[in-house]
């Protein structure tokens, strides 16, 4: 589905986005076609916001762009991961989101974590730091990537590579331009070899060979020959492909289940995926029947039972809005939320909307971020200037305050009640 961005800055703002965020937005906004979780940075998203790793230019088609993408990440990786620890949402991108009850935070300029009680039980000592996953977060130190324990103990020493978290015991590592996989205790069990990769699912990774995009075990085995021009991961045992322009879903024989004949297609969430005809988006089930028709500008995967979706906007007013230079036509249309049969369940009313997660979702109106219930009740109302998914009871947000000439992001946690646990700091 489509996306859009989120981002947390530290500890300037202006320069953040003058020299890494605002050509990220321009590569986010051309990467950006039907819909999958809002990021998945965070296909990749962990609990504390943090993207795992690029994910928009994953999700586009353009090898150019993708080329450009991340040879900007490359030069700029640990800046980013600094810059984005509580941000870039995609909310499913990635695995699912764990903490162990962990959260990162930053005092006097160093990284630690604290539990969900806010009280600090890693000592602040990283240059960044992300959530925990599996066991395992990813921290720097003088611009090397490392890995601690849930004890705060180093156990995967600092190096010169650009890793994710791990999924199902595996994480991706990039170097010298070529992906590979790591087993948690630091070791190389699949050599760095391939065009691209990602994360494990279901037993299977997704690896492009030669612009042909197959799937590995995790012995590095390739069980589904590179043979699409585009692939996502496995979900509820099917996997969305792309030849030919056209997306349709394989089992893990690579044997097609659902013909390709959509648009796009994203990956299986709560029995449905969402998919792309014709500029609009809409939900089959796992044997390729439309069960709400195209009709959105945008959609979400389903989540807790509902779904976000952008009411469309119409080719006519499209144009108007173009001819006009009214801004980006996304700005126009409004979000809302629909359940499996599409009844609209609350009312679209949102500039933007996230999927809900362990019972709230992140809402944005007039560029302030709120939190409402599945009744569309505000747990609080937007104000906000970023907001972040709720994991183990915790949501990180930010407020920006203007200090001189500069802008200095304050990043707080806060608890189901709506409550301070951690109040915004610089």
């Amino acid at each position: 589905m489509k996306r859009g961005l989120a981002v947390t800055l530290r500890p300037s703002v202006r320069w953040a986005q003058s020299v890494f965020l605002s050509p990220l937005k321009s590569y986010w906004d051309s990467a950006c076609i039907c819909s999958r979780s809002a990021e998945n940075i965070s296909e990749g998203q962990n609990q504390s916001g943090a993207p795992d790793l690029p994910i928009p230019a994953l999700r586009h088609n353009d090898e150019d762009s993708k080329k450009r993408y991340f040879g900007m990440i490359k030069k700029a990786f640990p800046v980013f991961i600094c810059l984005a620890v509580v941000a870039v949402s995609a909310s499913t991108w990635g695995n699912t989101k764990q903490s162990c009850g962990l959260f990162p935070v930053r005092i006097n300029n160093k990284w630690g974590y604290i539990n969900n009680a806010g009280k600090i039980v890693i000592t602040p000592q990283f240059d960044a730091a992300s959530g925990f996953r599996e066991g395992r977060a990813r921290i720097y130190i003088s611009g090397k990537c490392g890995f601690i324990d849930e004890t705060g103990k180093i156990v995967i020493k600092p190096q010169e590579i650009a890793a994710d978290s791990f999924s199902e015991g595996l994480a991706f590592v990039i170097k010298d331009e070529k992906w590979g996989y790591m087993d948690k205790n630091g070791k190389m069990v699949i050599k760095t070899q391939f065009d691209h990769g990602w994360f494990f699912s279901e037993g299977l990774a997704p690896v492009r060979v030669n612009k042909k995009w197959g799937f590995i075990d995790k012995m590095g085995q390739m069980i589904i020959n590179p043979q699409f021009d585009y692939s996502w991961r496995f979900s509820e045992g099917l996997a969305p492909v792309k030849n030919n322009h056209k997306w349709g879903y394989i089992d893990k024989t690579g044997d097609y289940v659902i013909e390709p004949l959509f648009d796009w297609a994203d990956e299986f969430s709560e029995g449905l995926a969402c998919i792309q005809i014709d500029s609009w988006c809409g939900y089959i089930d796992k044997t390729g029947r439309i069960v709400i028709n195209p009709q959105f500008d945008y959609a979400w995967e389903f989540s807790e039972g509902v779904a976000g979706v952008r009411a469309k906007c119409g080719p006519i007013r499209k144009l108007i809005l173009r001819l006009l230079k009214r801004g980006s036509v996304e700005k126009h249309g409004k979000w809302g939320y629909i359940d499996r049969r599409g009844n609209i369940v609350i009312l679209t009313q949102f500039d933007w909307a996230y999927p809900f997660s362990e019972g709230f979702a992140r809402v944005q109106i007039d560029n302030r971020w709120g939190y409402i219930n599945k009744k569309g009740k505000y747990l609080r109302r937007p104000q906000f200037d970023i907001a972040e998914d709720f994991v183990d009871g915790m949501a990180c947000v930010t407020i920006f305050d203007k200090v001189g000439s500069n802008v200095i992001g304050r990043v707080g946690y806060i608890d189901r009640t709506g409550k301070y646990v951690w109040e915004p700091t610089h």
